[in-house]
């Protein structure tokens, strides 16, 4: 028995060097070379060529708000916001406005990003089209001046209405406020 198991190991190892010698051979793959026949690559896109950006819908609009709110919080430049509100707009004013008013004064904010839970369209092939969003608004803090002592405010959610217009070929918003 003791023979049996000698020669089995004997046999595993000759099996196990052998796999690892170096002897085999090399597979012969030529250089590549630059062919005769080539692949034409796409044209590439010019200013001409571009894609046109298609308008958003009212449901983006809104997100788009949301993300420009968002970004006026963390930066204080509050051109998107006013970009997307139609001119004669109901309270989208006094968003922008209150970020320029802390920021001119010294003020910042810190936290409060704006979260959409869910957005719900009334009648999509209506003008004004009005949207009810919940919102999510995070924890955050908010130095109203320079040298002013922080307030600071818990998480809550929200319900917001929205309508938007479409007088341009693109949907603004025309309407914006808190229900909740």
């Amino acid at each position: 028995m003791t023979r049996t198991r000698l020669a089995l190991a004997a046999v595993a190892a000759a099996v196990l060097l052998s796999a690892c010698q170096d002897d085999d051979p090399e597979p012969k793959v030529a250089d590549p070379t630059p062919s005769a026949t080539s692949v034409e690559s796409p044209p590439s896109q010019t200013a001409t060529t571009s894609p046109v950006a298609q308008p958003r819908s009212p449901e983006e609009t809104v997100r788009a708000w949301v993300d420009a709110q968002n970004h006026a919080l963390a930066s204080g430049d509050t051109t998107a916001l006013r970009e997307l509100a139609a001119e004669a707009c109901q309270g989208c004013d006094d968003y922008p406005d209150g970020i320029d008013q802390i920021v001119g004064a010294g003020g910042h904010f810190e936290g409060g990003k704006w979260s959409i839970v869910r957005a719900r369209v009334q009648d999509a092939d209506a003008n004004p089209v009005r949207i009810n969003v919940g919102i999510h608004i995070a924890g955050g803090m908010t130095v109203t001046s320079a040298g002013a002592a922080p307030t600071t405010y818990a998480p809550a959610n929200r319900l917001f209405a929205f309508e938007l217009v479409n007088d341009t070929g693109e949907w603004l918003i025309s309407l914006v406020g808190s229900l909740s």
